[in-house]
């Protein structure tokens, strides 16, 4: 059986750890933290959310790359978002506050095995330097046997910018 505790002070008030992850629990870009702990002398666990208060004035840029596929019957007159998509690599570059170029990148989805928890998304974070983005880059992966490459390029993209990107492969 599953507790949820909402109230938890600190990290290091949670015992026996089994596992934590980072999630943004009220998708506002800073990533939050989920840590699951077993009960003492039981075999319950139990899930504690904290809350990332460190508010500074950072920003931020949130990508998710959807397939763009339909289960099934799907009419012709409807777009179809699919769901989020293994693979795909995301790549910014921007000015920092000294002139220099700086470039960060991060890959959605790339493991898929055991206690995968990952987020659906590519949150990068950008500092405080930057108010939008010179150029975001983004390359999908093909199938086998396919020579074309599938990439998406945007150019002075706001900060605090969520994307949604269908695969222009489907």
């Amino acid at each position: 059986m599953f507790h949820i505790h909402w109230d938890q002070s600190d990290l290091g008030a949670i015992q026996n750890a089994v596992m934590a992850t980072f999630f943004d629990i009220y998708e506002d870009g800073i990533l939050d933290m989920l840590v699951l702990s077993q009960a003492p002398g039981k075999n319950d666990l139990i899930i504690h959310a904290l809350k990332n208060n460190f508010e500074a004035d950072a920003y931020f840029v949130k990508v998710m790359v959807l397939s763009g596929l339909c289960s099934n019957n799907c009419p012709e007159d409807v777009n179809a978002f699919g769901v989020n998509q293994p693979g795909p690599y995301v790549m910014y570059t921007t000015m920092d506050s000294n002139g220099y170029m700086k470039n960060a990148s991060a890959g959605q989805l790339s493991q898929s095995a055991h206690f995968s928890l990952q987020l659906p998304y590519t949150v990068l974070g950008l500092g405080r330097s930057a108010n939008f983005l010179d150029h975001l880059f983004v390359g999908i992966p093909r199938q086998p046997g396919e020579t074309f490459v599938y990439r998406k390029s945007l150019a002075g993209l706001h900060v605090h910018t969520r994307l949604l990107l269908l695969n222009p492969a489907q």
